[in-house]
């Protein structure tokens, strides 16, 4: 009797098998985590710029003496705020003008002694909601709402996305 060593066929198909098996379960469960670091990335870095972005606009309607309403539009997803300040006014004038828009899905900052407005909102971030309230408490004293709305700027459909809300009483409404 004589046996040969070696494998046959059947076992080489069946370790084959076992190894695509082991193989595609891997590739998925990478796949999976590189996945997941993504859309933790993407929600990372959606909050930090709503975040960095409601806190300039809070600290600016801080410091302003008060809202400009000829050019302020509240009440809408596109609204707009001017405030009228004493930080930083051009030389020879005591007050200059601040407003914060919505245009294009990105929200602005254009300051009167500026010729070009700047974002403030990086590309990758999409404003869907710039929306204004302005209210006046029976002392005088002026406050504005802002609640912005943001998504991740993107063809491909992406499922995060945040709103976050905050007030300011007007220093020059004290």
């Amino acid at each position: 009797m004589h046996k040969e060593k070696g494998f046959t066929l059947i076992e080489i198909l069946i370790y084959l098998f076992v190894v695509g098996v082991v193989a595609s379960l891997v590739v998925v469960f990478f796949s999976n985590i590189i996945s997941s670091f993504g859309r933790i990335s993407e929600k990372n870095f959606l909050q930090t710029n709503l975040q960095s972005s409601m806190d300039f606009i809070i600290s600016q309607a801080r410091e302003a003496k008060s809202i400009y309403t000829k050019t302020s539009v509240f009440n809408t997803d596109s609204g707009q705020l001017s405030l009228e300040t004493e930080k930083n006014p051009p030389a020879g004038h005591s007050k200059t003008y601040i407003d914060f828009y919505l245009d294009n899905g990105v929200l602005y900052q254009k300051r009167e002694i500026d010729s070009l407005p700047v974002a403030i909102t990086p590309f990758r971030v999409k404003v869907t909601k710039f929306f204004v309230e302005r209210f006046t408490l029976p002392s005088g004293k002026e406050i504005v709402k802002i609640t912005i709305g943001v998504k991740y700027n993107s063809l491909k459909p992406k499922k995060a996305k945040y709103e976050l809300s905050s007030s300011a009483t007007l220093r020059g409404s004290y």
